[in-house]
């Protein structure tokens, strides 16, 4: 490898510096890209971070977007922990357990765990948005069984709407999964394989894949949960004070 991580994150920030508009060069296609892969941009990312992994993606450098993104949530990890508890006091037994399930090396405890916390945080979120209570919303829309439930899609537009008027703090995260699907949410019919490292929700929590305990699997749980909880509360705050106003 020539050059080190830190070096192309360099040559990233140094091209930003040349655009007329930051953000309007970027291929949002690696943005969906990035999500499939099971990793997820959001505010609390800076722009080397945000810019780098999607330079490494854009060069078919797959394990090093791996490498990228393992390297930043082994490290903030106990952190990311730690504000989940201050927000979600109500389930802190519950992010106790799953912190020491990873931390423990417990993968195949601690990625259910994750996306259990993820759908409780995503509920929470999308209710306190649109003010009225709806469950599993970002886990089961376009799915057959939400005809017997026609609110769904009315949420699902309306969610959509909100999304693209107020956009999120960081504009990498615009077009990531809140209201699309990918591989980590996405109908386990459509799934190819069952790769210990094609996380699923789904083919997880119902026994349908027996080897995705791993550490790469469970810090992509972790990313997504922190994406739900970072870019759902930042969205909730952006509509809150355009109503002061």
């Amino acid at each position: 490898m020539e050059n080190s991580k830190e070096e192309f994150a360099e040559i990233i920030i140094e091209s930003i510096k040349e655009m007329k508009d930051r953000w309007g060069k970027v291929d949002r296609k690696l943005i969906n890209d990035l999500a499939d892969m099971g990793w997820f941009l959001n505010g609390s990312h800076t722009d080397k971070f945000s810019y780098t992994a999607i330079y490494l993606l854009s060069e078919n450098e797959y394990d090093r977007v791996d490498s990228w993104f393992e390297e930043y949530y082994s490290s903030q990890a106990a952190e990311i922990f730690q504000l989940l508890v201050k927000k979600y006091p109500e389930i802190k037994k519950m992010l106790s357990d799953a912190e020491k399930c990873h931390f423990q090396e417990m993968y195949f405890a601690s990625i259910p765990l994750f996306f259990i916390i993820a759908e409780f945080i995503a509920n929470k979120g999308i209710n306190e948005i649109i003010g009225s209570e709806q469950t599993n919303f970002i886990f089961n829309k376009s799915r057959r069984g939400l005809k017997k439930k026609p609110g769904t899609l009315v949420v699902s537009h309306y969610l959509r709407g909100v999304i693209e008027r107020y956009s999120f703090n960081n504009p990498f995260a615009t077009n990531a999964p809140i209201y699309s699907e990918h591989t980590i949410n996405i109908d386990t019919k459509s799934l190819q394989n069952n790769s210990p490292f094609e996380l699923n929700r789904h083919s997880v929590l119902h026994g349908m894949n027996n080897i995705y305990g791993n550490k790469l699997n469970s810090l992509k749980a972790l990313c997504y949960l922190d994406f739900l909880d970072i870019e759902l509360r930042s969205l909730k705050f952006k509509i809150q004070s355009e109503t002061k106003e």
